[in-house]
């Protein structure tokens, strides 16, 4: 069997610290906020955003957990883990308005498109780029 080289390919084995228990690592503490976050608001409801307003208020929110983090608030949040979900969610955001343009303003509706447009925007003259998967899709990159 051949296989690619991981020669300047990411390597998520080093997001993890070692010897961080499993409950204390960031990325379970992402995962554990997105779950609240999906039984309170629906499974992937940040995807809706597409707003330059949303754009803005994930950046203040972001600045916010940042700084209750860095001053040690102690009110039962998981700051630190607000401040991945807001700068993930601002990322996300600021791709569909490149992409596409605020969300409303009028365009082609792919099937599959996260928002109406998105996919046929990103779409050059062999189809869809390799490296996109839609939003909520959970199928294989090939």
């Amino acid at each position: 069997m051949r296989r690619d080289l991981q020669d300047g390919k990411p390597n998520f084995a080093l997001i993890t610290p070692l010897h961080v228990p499993f409950n204390e690592q960031m990325l379970t503490r992402w995962a554990a906020l997105m779950e609240r976050g999906a039984k309170k608001y629906g499974n992937r409801n940040w995807e809706k955003a597409g707003s330059v307003e949303e754009l803005e208020r994930f950046k203040a929110s972001a600045f916010r957990h940042f700084m209750q983090w860095l001053c040690g608030a102690n009110d039962g949040e998981d700051h630190a883990a607000a401040v991945y979900f807001n700068i993930q969610c601002a990322e996300y955001v600021e791709r569909k308005i490149e992409m596409c343009g605020p969300l409303g303003e009028p365009g082609p509706v792919g099937p599959d498109a996260p928002y109406p447009g998105m996919r046929n925007r990103l779409a050059g003259p062999s189809g869809p780029p390799t490296d996109y998967v839609g939003a909520g899709s959970r199928e294989a990159k090939k």
